[in-house]
This record gives structure tokens, sequence and C-alpha cells, in this order.
């Protein structure tokens, strides 16, 4: 259920609020809500628009975050938080593997997310004065009629430039970032940093697969 939940935040929240079919505006990256705001919806129009390249090749959703999604993404503070006690101690050349991994992966989830969308709706919690912010939390609601509503949180961190990029989502107070640290450190003491770093390239390779609801 959790893993079901964590999905669905994510590709949720990646697909949009107001469902406007209006076309790609410049995203302000100084604004941490707006941004958000506009990049779910940007995604949300691209994947109405692209829907029948969608449907005659599953994995173009990847296409889909790669140009829509991940320029919005800080991935490589995450990864190297998802590394956990191993990036001490690993080479500058590992960090960097685990880091294009951890992105191709995360390419993947998110794609893997956006199948599963049907039509649930989002719903932004009012922008907050950042004020000199460097780290801020964007709180949004996922309403699915008939299911108890999700809240989610995702944190945002300045950049040097002071644009804002998301770093981490959490899902009813569980943190994806977190939770997937703790997953990644019991594979990395079984197999190795290096093996592990081939087993999230080939778990980044496989093709996008579209979750059929389960009504639970």
């Amino acid at each position: 259920m959790f893993k079901q939940v964590m999905t669905a935040a994510m590709g949720l929240m990646l697909l949009g609020a107001a469902h406007s079919a209006t076309a790609a505006v410049e995203v302000n990256t100084q604004d941490p809500y707006i941004m958000m705001e506009t990049v779910a919806n940007q995604t949300f129009n691209r994947f109405k628009s692209d829907k029948p390249k969608i449907d005659a090749d599953r994995n173009y959703l990847k296409v889909i975050v790669e140009e829509e999604l991940m320029p919005h993404v800080d991935y490589r503070y995450a990864g190297l938080k998802a590394m956990g006690r191993y990036v001490k101690d690993a080479s500058a050349e590992q960090r960097q593997a685990f880091v294009d991994a951890f992105r191709a992966y995360l390419i993947t989830t998110y794609a893997d997310a956006l199948g599963s969308y049907t039509d649930q709706t989002i719903e932004f919690a009012p922008a907050k004065q950042q004020d000199d912010a460097k780290d801020v939390r964007v709180y949004v609601k996922i309403v699915d009629p008939g299911r108890p509503d999700i809240n989610v949180e995702f944190r945002l961190r300045k950049q040097k430039d002071d644009s804002w990029k998301a770093y981490d989502l959490k899902a009813e107070g569980v943190s994806i970032l977190r939770s997937k640290t703790d997953e990644f450190d019991g594979l990395i003491r079984q197999h190795g940093l290096d093996q592990f770093i081939q087993m999230l390239n080939e778990k980044a390779a496989e093709s996008v697969q579209i979750k059929q609801e389960q009504g639970a």
C-alpha cells in the first residue's frame, strides 16, 4: 500500500493542477510555488497533446519526464543523499556514476507513475512568504473521488543561481528520499556499490509499466 500511495503521489502531482489546455509558458524558477504549479500544468498538457505517441509507445513517457520534469529536479543532491553512508568512501567516479544511474532511475520511476494517472485532481495550498529561505515545502492535496485524500509535501532547495528545484516528496508524512536511502543501504551492503549502480541502470532501462487500478 505504501508503494502504491507514493507512486500515485508522484504521478498525480506531476500531472497536475488545473487541467488547463494552455500553451507552454516559461517556467518561473525563482518562485518555488509558481514553479511547481506551472510544471504540473505543462506536464499534464504535454500528456494530453502527446497521447497518440504514448499509446503507440509507452516509453515515450520517459521523453516527457526528461523534457518537462527533470530540469526542475535536483537529482544530484537527491542522488548523493540516497547513497547515504557510502558517499563518504566512494570515489569521484563512483559518485558520478551513481548520480547518473539515479537520474535515469528517477525518469523511469516517474514515467511509470505518469502511466497510472486517471482522473484525479490536485489542490495546492496557498503560497507562503519565502524571505531568505533556502529550503521550502510546497503542500498539495490529491483528491480522488471515492477515496481518502492524499496529503503530499514537496521539498525544494534554492540553487546557486536563485532558482528552485525539487529534491524530495513526502506522502502522508513518509519521505521518498528517506525510504529510498534505507532501501539502497541494504542493497549496497549486500551487492557492493559498483554492482548496485549496475542494478540501478538495469532498472532504469526497463520499459514503462502501465499499472491498472486495483480499486484498493
